[in-house]
């Protein structure tokens, strides 16, 4: 089974680590970004049946030095660690971006660095203008592993592009999300619900040719699912694990049934994917389409 140690960079009270008031009059610390995103990621890598070692103290309180965190991962016999953070430019400013950095040397640290950051920078959008976004440097706690090692900086706490979109938890869950199924796609582990599987379970759901392969007949096999129509249809639940493990977990249990937190993981997706959003999937409209791969 893999094994991933991870830490939310710093701790609670760590001296001037937090965003500046002029952009968030709460000045959230660093900490309480890094730990939210690492809450999601735990729960996007159980899911995946991996397993995990948080090295920082879950709740901010203790200070727990890097090379505490290390000695545990090391110890643990981690297959990867990452260490997770938020930027600062030392001075608000108009740029932007995610930056994540591996040990040199390590070839395969810059595998999954490269992987992780292509996966954020798609889920969360924050591209930004950085020159150099992907580095290799000699930080402790990429120093001090003896597996690869990944040190990623999520966006910047003093940007004013970035702050908006860091601060919400649909980030911080999307983007943990994004850094796991990176790793399992470097690390060659199976999807936790691959595309051709939801594809079957669709078509058998629908009365359509099971092949796992999504195209016209398919399509037109499928049907209008919301809290008012087909709520219980065959191919909610479906629907409702496909959803939950491309991290729109507010779906809940795949019980089958289109309610309100159906209609909620519903409208997330929609809105990430473009799509007309009312929290309906309509036959043959885009946001079947899109969960299909036909988009």
């Amino acid at each position: 089974m893999f094994k991933l140690a991870f830490c939310a960079g710093h701790y609670l009270h760590t001296p001037g680590k937090r965003i500046p008031k002029q952009l968030d009059p709460k000045e959230t610390r660093e900490w309480m970004l890094n730990d939210r995103i690492a809450d999601h990621l735990q729960k996007a890598a159980a899911e995946r049946g991996m397993e995990t070692l948080r090295t920082d103290d879950p709740t901010g309180e203790a200070f727990v030095d890097i090379p505490e965190r290390t000695a545990a991962a090391n110890a643990w016999g981690a297959d990867l660690y990452v260490d997770i953070h938020h930027n600062g430019a030392l001075g608000i400013f108009d740029g932007s971006g995610v930056e994540i950095f591996s040990y040199p040397g390590s070839a395969q640290g810059r595998k999954y660095r490269d992987a992780i950051y292509e996966a954020v920078v798609a889920a969360g959008g924050l591209k930004g203008n950085r020159a150099n976004p992907l580095q290799e440097v000699r930080f402790a706690s990429l120093s001090m592993t003896k597996m690869p090692a990944v040190l990623v900086e999520y966006g910047y706490m003093d940007s004013i592009a970035d702050v908006p979109v860091i601060l919400t938890d649909d980030y911080a869950r999307k983007v943990a999300y994004a850094t796991v199924d990176a790793i399992a796609q470097v690390a060659g582990l199976a999807p936790a619900y691959p595309q051709a599987e939801f594809i079957r379970d669709v078509q058998r759901a629908c009365g359509a040719k099971v092949d796992g392969i999504a195209g016209p007949e398919t399509l037109s096999k499928t049907v209008t699912i919301s809290e008012q129509k087909n709520r219980t249809h065959p191919v909610v639940a479906a629907v409702q694990k496909y959803l939950h493990s491309r991290g729109y977990t507010q779906v809940g249990k795949a019980d089958g049934i289109a309610g309100v937190k159906f209609t909620a993981a519903v409208i997330a997706y929609q809105e990430d994917h473009r799509c007309w959003v009312d929290g309906e999937i309509t036959a043959g409209h885009k946001t079947w389409k899109t969960l299909l791969g036909l988009l």
